[in-house]
């Protein structure tokens, strides 16, 4: 018996729809991503323009004299 099969009988038996619950578990994960602060590892509210380098507002202000250079990241 297949993987396919296998879900195909799931999916009858068990009276679900295994895309829309894909679907649904997969939206969890995106919704529940969070980006760090590449210093201290707390949740981030800026990022920099170009790069993956996410920072915190209390560290942005440390290591920027100007958020103007950095992103809000929008939740």
């Amino acid at each position: 018996m297949t993987l396919k099969d296998s879900l195909k009988e799931l999916e009858i038996k068990e009276k679900i729809n295994l895309k829309r619950e894909v679907k649904k578990e997969l939206t969890k994960i995106k919704k529940e991503k969070k980006y760090k602060c590449i210093i201290c590892m707390e949740e981030s509210d800026y990022y920099l323009k170009g790069t993956n380098d996410y920072y915190c507002k209390k560290c942005a202000l440390e290591h920027f004299s100007n958020l103007g250079h950095l992103k809000k990241i929008r939740r």
